[in-house]
């Protein structure tokens, strides 16, 4: 025993090599931070070689190193870290540190007017601990703040920043706080490990882990996801495993129980998968390989627990396997801005990378000091691309502090707002200055970027504010002329892309596209440049521009996101389907764009997101292709907004349909040889239809199809962000702090009125307050995109608080001359309870811009809550009330579950439809205690099968029912509908599997030929539905006195919720 204590020491005390880290060739070296960082106390010390002087660095918020949040979240953005700060030039520069800590303590340790020189070597060292917060330069300290920790809690990953601008070289981490005499004060020195130090790296290529005192003497044992982006996305023909890096600072070896809960996107249900994972004694940053089971196509999240580890998220994507059809030219059509990773662009087979987001060929970043060009970043990164058979548009712009002009009053420097005022954004004080930068740059990567864009959104320019260029028109003709001139004359195949424009009203130069193609833009412009944040508006002008710049001069969309786009669901959609609608619109190349924290990916999980995955498949399937053909016929014109036939290379078609207005059952004729939806799960088209189900679906067959009928089964959800209860801000510090996420509001016709967070909610934490003085309308409101022209039903709850303010419902068509405006007033809520309020219109004409969705307060004083709101696509009745007979159901008695054997059926779980007057399916029903059921002979059947007596004539019968444990085939006869008259005689309706009913467990039922019209969520989580069924009375004219109902012999169960008489 004391031999195998005494190895175990002796491993602890040398360390072990970093297997457990990957550098990206974004410049990212990541590290694991468990067992590393202290959340108690600690010191982090760090060599740096900055490229320009520290206190001129003002353009982008560039860490030395970072430990970022459990979280994707404000909240937790960054734990921990050094870094220079960007925003306002004048008290935004130099050098801060961060520290974030428990009950909402932020502190910021800075040293704005740093000393410290281009090249020149330095030691940064920021601790926490006894002593507070501490920030220190080679040894000295320069900033002390109170801190009293510990830290929150972290991700997985301690990220060294090893690119521009400063090109960190050495890492020393402990996990005590060091006092400034223990501190490495002379660069030229060696790191040398202290008695708690935990990693030690004097060449960043060698780290090296200890086990040190502070968590062995803890016993500390941990088991976390350790991965890159690019390791979760696999294609389905490949194997799924996960890494995990381990530590066992205990002297035996550890049984770690692993649990995997795995939930496919917009699914509720989740299967669990159970490992165990052996830590050896001395185990330190270890890298173990676990496999999750097999999975489907799909984006899967999956909350893992080792152990006594508080339970960690991340996401795993996997893809349709990579066709054997040959690619075809639309393999070029989209493209994605710059990644950490460029083999993430091999895997999704994108072949267009935008250096922009990971500014690699900006001004102020190879050329940040005067005459000394300094490509190492740029380089490591476009080789890396060239590498995966990607190519490069290089955005060009935005000066260093040397060559910027400042705004030359205080009144045009208040143009500069937050986060946009760095220098970069000045425009060049000297076009020589510019000419030479461009020269530079395009001599250094000839043959290697062929594709430069002058600018990023250059009409955020004043007399607007300058959020990417302070000077005018004329000013970026000459800018954008020179620059042509010299990238031409560089390499002659190279080409030039105007700046991309916003093209967004009252924020941007509407009019500087226009002016600039009279200046003659056209001439030295080889690519026009769009980005579309609002989607489809004005881009038809911006193509017909172009065509005016120069005639048949193609025209490119190079960044978007729908970051405005809350619900996960309704982004991944809208990021499939603008692909689509910009093909329409004749577009050449589409860029999509948000990494990190926006749209595309998590980088606290290193996970993709529901958005990168539709991204991935609408590649998938357009990579095959070579043009758009025209639109899938026979649909319902201006139901669907995606609808999009291709021809594919090897001469199959490819038809894209899919609709926002909610699910659908389209009934085709023809073959199919693939079809998928919108994350690249398969579509069941048996029985020559399928469903819609709120996504885009991808159908690939040998020639067009032949669309017979398309039914809509449910409407979807129009509105984000329903409940309010996705919140902006850091809510640690207080949610008075904090906006509704997706939600614009008004008080400013009320100056005495308050829209707040309230954590009073109807179905939530949450709820909206709004509070009025009677001086005016005090309201917040969303902006949609309706997905077609007919009936539409909101939805709002509102509760009063205090006085008697009065609620209103409003929609206003934002489209410059619309005129619609509809709204609807209601009377004072009451107090004890939420009362819904509804408001039906029609659209005759959809938008060309944004359909405004308000709810607000107008008339009266005092305060209301408002909360549950809803928009969806109102379906007419397809029975109305006047003309239902509701029929009651003998009630069970308590006895709702049959059983046969282990087989064992609880009705009494259906209980989550709820009671009371419902519409499913568009029929109206009565739900009350009761039931109709039947079962074959090896069930007991407690539950009645026939109603009590009847008295009427009825047209048809309209049924609420479901099947379990039947014959799943189609067609199979499962029973049937007895109908009992006054004259005596009787009347058998057949319910048969998947005509009428089918079976509830929506999980184990497949084949989909019918869609449920009433679903839910079991206690287990599991998902079931029952459906609506309308059988017509063979005998109208007969009076009905009863309804019984019965299975067949060999079979399950057949269960009816409900009956209706249609008069």
């Amino acid at each position: 025993m004391k031999k195998r204590l005494s190895a175990l020491l002796l491993l602890f005390a040398a360390g072990t090599l970093a297997a457990a880290s990957f550098e990206l060739p974004g410049g990212i070296l990541s590290l694991p931070s468990a067992g590393i960082i202290n959340p108690a106390e600690g010191t982090v010390e760090i060599t740096v070689t900055p490229a320009g002087d520290v206190k001129d660095l003002r353009n982008d918020w560039s860490f030395a190193f970072v430990l970022p949040g459990k979280e994707n979240s404000n909240a937790e953005r960054t734990v921990l870290g050094i870094y220079t700060p960007s925003g306002n030039p004048e008290t935004e520069h130099g050098l801060r540190g961060i520290l974030r800590g428990a009950g909402g303590q932020v502190v910021y340790l800075e040293d704005k007017a740093s000393p410290i020189r281009a090249g020149e070597t330095v030691n940064l060292a920021l601790s926490w601990g006894p002593a507070g917060a501490v920030f220190s330069v080679n040894g000295k300290e320069l900033r002390r703040a109170p801190f009293k920790g510990p830290l929150i809690d972290a991700a997985p990953m301690l990220n060294v920043i090893t690119r521009s601008p400063f090109y960190p070289s050495r890492l020393k981490v402990s996990a005590a706080q060091l006092p400034s005499g223990m501190l490495n004060a002379s660069p030229e020195k060696p790191f040398t490990a202290d008695a708690e130090c935990t990693l030690l790296a004097d060449d960043l290529a060698d780290c090296r882990f200890f086990a040190a005192p502070f968590f062995r003497n803890r016993n500390f044992v941990s088991l976390l996801p350790f991965g890159k982006l690019s390791d979760r996305v696999v294609r389905e023909n490949e194997p799924v495993s996960l890494d995990f890096v381990g530590c066992n600072y205990t002297e035996r070896p550890v049984e770690l129980p692993v649990e995997f809960r795995i939930r496919e996107f917009r699914e509720r249900a989740a299967h669990t998968v159970r490992r165990t994972v052996t830590l050896p004694p001395g185990c330190v940053q270890q890298i173990f390989r676990l496999d999750p089971g097999p999975l489907a196509a799909g984006l899967h999240s999956i909350e893992v627990h080792a152990g006594d580890e508080p339970v960690r998220k991340l996401k795993l994507s996997v893809l349709p396997a990579v066709s054997a059809a040959p690619e075809g030219k639309l393999a070029e059509y989209l493209g994605l801005a710059a990644a950490r990773e460029p083999e993430l662009f091999k895997k999704l087979n994108i072949k267009w990378m935008r250096s922009w987001g990971h500014p690699d060929l900006n001004w102020f970043q190879v050329e940040p000091v005067r005459g000394k060009f300094d490509f190492r970043t740029a380089d490591r990164i476009i080789d890396a691309y060239r590498a995966c058979n990607v190519n490069i548009l290089a955005v060009l712009g935005y000066p260093p502090l040397w060559a910027a002009e400042p705004p030359p009053a205080e009144g045009e420097r208040a143009k500069f707002r937050y986060r946009r005022g760095e220098p970069g954004r000045w425009k060049p004080r000297s076009v020589d200055e510019w000419r030479n930068y461009v020269r530079n740059v395009a001599g250094h990567f000839t043959g290697r970027v062929r594709h430069y864009e002058i600018y990023n959104e250059v009409d955020f320019h004043p007399p607007g504010f300058a959020e990417s260029f302070s000077g005018t028109t004329e000013e970026y003709f000459e800018l954008l002329k020179s620059a042509s001139q010299e990238i031409r004359a560089a390499d002659t195949a190279n080409q030039v892309l105007v700046s991309g424009f916003s093209n967004t009203p009252t924020v941007c130069d509407m009019e500087m596209p226009e002016k600039l193609v009279s200046l003659g833009a056209g001439d030295w412009v080889d690519i026009w440049n769009v980005h579309s944040y609002r989607a489809k508006v004005g881009m038809a002008e911006m193509k017909a521009l172009a065509d005016r710049a120069r005639p048949g001069m193609p025209i490119w969309q190079t960044e978007q996101m729908w970051h405005v786009i809350n619900d996960p669901a309704r982004r991944s959609y809208l990021t499939a389907a603008i692909n689509l609608w910009f093909l329409e619109l004749g577009f050449d190349k589409y860029f999509s764009f948000g990494w990190g924290r926006d749209t595309l990916s998590d980088e606290h999980t290193n996970s993709p997101e529901p958005s990168l995955q539709a991204f991935a498949v609408s590649q998938y399937f357009l990579d095959r292709c070579d043009a758009r053909r025209g639109v899938v016929k026979g649909l319902p014109e201006g139901e669907f907004d995606v609808n999009c036939e291709l021809v594919r290379r090897d001469g199959n078609i490819l038809s894209a349909v899919g609709s926002s207005a909610g699910s659908y059952t389209v009934e085709f004729q023809g073959k199919i040889l693939e079809a998928r939806d919108t994350m690249g799960r398969r579509i069941d088209c048996s029985g020559n239809r399928f469903r819609t189900g709120g996504e885009i679906c991808y159908l690939v067959s040998p020639e067009p199809l032949e669309i017979v009928s398309a039914t809509l089964d449910a409407a979807g959800e129009l509105l984000s962000n329903t409940g309010f209860e996705d919140l902006v801000g850091d809510a640690l510090t207080g949610i008075e702090r904090c906006t509704f996420a997706g939600w614009i509001t008004r008080v400013n016709f009320d100056p005495g009125a308050k829209i707040s967070i309230r954590p009073e909610g109807g179905s939530g934490r949450y709820a909206a307050e709004l509070r009025t003085t009677g001086k005016g309308r005090v309201y917040l409101f969303e902006y949609i995109k309706p997905p077609a022209t007919g009936a539409y039903r909101v939805t709002a709850h509102f509760k009063n608080l205090s006085g008697n303010a009065k609620p209103y419902i409003s929609v206003f068509d934002t489209s410059p001359g619309a005129k619609l405006l509809l709204r609807k007033d209601y009377p004072t809520p009451p107090a004890d309870r939420f009362e819904k309020l509804t408001f039906d219109f029609t659209l005759d004409k959809l938008p060309a811009d944004n359909l405004a969705v308000i709810f607000g307060v107008d008339g009266g004083s005092g305060a209301v809550l408002l909360d549950d709101v809803g928009m969806v696509r109102h379906v007419p009745q397809k029975l109305d009330d006047e003309n239902a007979v509701f029929v009651p159901l003998p009630e069970p008695d308590g006895k709702t579950v049959l059983s046969a054997g282990t087989d064992i059926i609880d009705l009494d779980t259906a209980r989550a439809l709820g009671r009371g007057r419902k519409v499913f399916g568009g029929y109206p029903f009565e739900l009350g205690g009761g039931w109709l059921a039947a079962a074959g002979t090896r069930w007991s059947n407690p539950a009645a099968a026939e109603t009590p007596a009847v008295r009427g004539r009825c047209r048809s019968i309209v049924l609420l029912l479901a099947a379990m444990y039947n014959d799943p085939a189609q067609g199979a006869k499962l029973g049937a509908l007895l109908l009992r008259y006054a004259d005596g005689s009787e009347a058998e309706l057949p319910l048969r599997s998947n005509v009428e009913l089918r079976d509830w467990y929506l999980a184990g039922a497949p084949a989909d030929p019918i869609p449920a019209a009433a679903e839910f969520i079991a206690p287990d989580l599991k998902e079931f539905g029952f459906y609506t069924a309308e059988l017509a009375n063979p005998h109208p004219e007969r009076e009905l006195v009863s309804i019984g109902l019965a299975a067949e012999p060999q079979g399950g169960i057949i269960a009816v919720r409900a009956v209706t008489l249609a008069r």
